[in-house]
């Protein structure tokens, strides 16, 4: 009746447990693991979700609008060794539309939601196929920068992903009845 995952990545066996009715219980020692999997078997009211992340897109848009601001806050943000981090994995276009959602995001007041979309802005970073940095995420190996990658752009990859994790969660509320 209970289901312990000591490694819980994202979350996959938790969500099983649900499913079949069991306890599931998830550990994990990186919290970026537990976050996810905690979004993951939380339910949301999905069509809230979807107009507020709609709004946090709307809201980064008009905060890239505002001349130099997102380059002000980018150039105060990170000390010089986590600036050339980012400079090798994103390109300054990529940063300041990341930046901009990030900072729009963290003023949701709602925790869950907050943490519902900060999974979701996790998983626009590096993706097998795309993502919007400049790695390009190799099976059973670290990500590789490959500067023949043309980035997606976050304020287009955000919405994406999160309508398909709101669908996640629908398809969860659904098997569970």
């Amino acid at each position: 009746d209970v289901v312990l995952d000591p490694m819980v990545g994202s979350g996959a066996t938790v969500v099983e447990a649900l499913l079949a009715q069991r306890f599931g219980i998830g550990l994990d020692i990186d919290p970026l693991a537990l976050r996810q999997c905690q979004v993951k078997v939380r339910l949301v009211d999905c069509d809230h979700v979807g107009r507020l992340g709609h709004t946090v897109v709307e809201r980064a848009r008009s905060l890239l609008a505002e001349e130099g601001r997102v380059e002000r806050m980018l150039a105060r943000r990170f000390d010089q060794h986590t600036k050339e981090f980012i400079n090798y994995w994103f390109l300054p276009r990529t940063q300041k539309e990341l930046l901009a959602i990030w900072v729009v995001m963290q003023q949701v007041e709602d925790k869950v939601i907050r943490h519902f979309f900060e999974v979701t802005f996790s998983s626009i970073i590096i993706t097998k196929s795309g993502g919007v940095s400049m790695a390009r995420d190799l099976a059973h190996t670290r990500p590789h920068r490959d500067s023949t990658k043309r980035p997606r752009s976050p304020l287009e990859q955000f919405p994406y992903n999160l309508q398909k994790n709101i669908e996640g969660i629908k398809e969860l509320e659904r098997r569970l009845g």
